[in-house]
């Protein structure tokens, strides 16, 4: 397939030198997400890839500016040692959410709580239960807490015969009550989350490929003819739509999106550059229209406008 489309990254950060600089050589970096609040939030640990209770977690948040490209700031977190395996940091309204992808229930009376809620200072606030088999997960300004599941969350395992993540797909609120769940779309595994610039959740899922958007109370399913998509990100603009490719695909594609009659234009590889050299293979983040990409052990962005 011939390339059509050019995406030249901007870097954010480099890891190596940033670990050094805060004196965290021993630590590895488990997670990265860009916030609502166009923050980017780094999660680090100190025992991976053996995690095990009683970690020792960095957070390092980067107060980012979009519009220059530039890091203003950067707010250093030590969390302490925890007694759970987190692999997610988040932002919540006034505090950052850690979260387990994995949690055992082992009867009623002894089920592990895997999402721990901390003010700005570090301190645990509170702790709740999101379920076993967490895919990915997305926070709002409006304290909305998006949860995504993979198979083993959707059908069980870890003694969960009837697994909180049944659905696929679940919206918490801060007190850890659900307000939304899927309940339309046979969702085996929820491969893709993000949220478009009218702050509406769009989805991707195994078995069908199909990419919904929904506001919660209508949805627009849309075909993309793309299957095994494990990242996605809508352009600000809501009229181009970037797609990882899927199974065995390491490539980027971009197509035209008309939302309103759930239509999509045709495929087109996107080049992904740093200095002018592609990328074949990264770690990525999308939140809405704000993208991250890591690189031999540095962090990139771009802003999909």
């Amino acid at each position: 397939m011939r390339i059509d489309k050019t995406m030249n990254l901007f870097e954010i950060i480099n890891i190596t030198q940033l670990k050094k600089e805060y004196q965290i050589e021993p630590f590895t970096l488990i997670d990265f997400t860009v916030g609502f609040d166009d923050l980017i939030y780094l999660l680090f640990s100190k025992n991976v890839p053996e995690r095990t209770a009683n970690t020792h977690y960095i957070a390092l948040i980067i107060i980012f500016d979009w519009s220059s490209n530039s890091v203003c700031n950067i707010v250093f977190q030590d969390l302490g040692i925890l007694e759970f395996d987190y692999h997610f940091i988040r932002p919540l309204k006034d505090h950052i959410m850690l979260i387990g992808a994995r949690c055992r229930y082992h009867d009623r009376y002894n089920i592990e709580q895997n999402v721990l809620m901390l003010d700005k200072k570090g301190t645990a606030v509170k702790k709740l239960c999101f379920g076993d088999g967490i895919e990915n997960c997305i926070t709002t300004a409006d304290e909305l807490i998006i949860v995504s599941y993979f198979d083993e969350g959707v059908f069980g395992n870890y003694g969960w015969s009837k697994p909180i993540g049944s659905s696929g797909l679940i919206v918490w609120d801060t007190e850890g009550n659900i307000i939304w769940k899927n309940k339309k779309y046979k969702i085996y595994d929820c491969y893709a989350i993000n949220i478009d610039s009218g702050n509406r959740l769009w989805f991707y899922y195994y078995s069908d490929f199909n990419l919904v958007c929904t506001d919660f109370r209508s949805d627009i399913v849309i075909h993309p003819g793309i299957s095994g998509c494990h990242a996605f990100a809508l352009s600000e603009t809501q009229q181009k739509i970037l797609f990882s490719g899927g199974y065995d695909d390491t490539s980027f594609y971009q197509c035209s999106i008309d939302i309103p009659h759930g239509k999509i234009g045709e495929k087109q590889k996107v080049d992904i550059r740093i200095n002018n050299t592609s990328i074949e293979k990264s770690i990525c983040h999308f939140y809405g229209s704000k993208l991250l990409f890591l690189v031999n052990n540095a962090l990139y962005g771009f802003y999909f406008t």
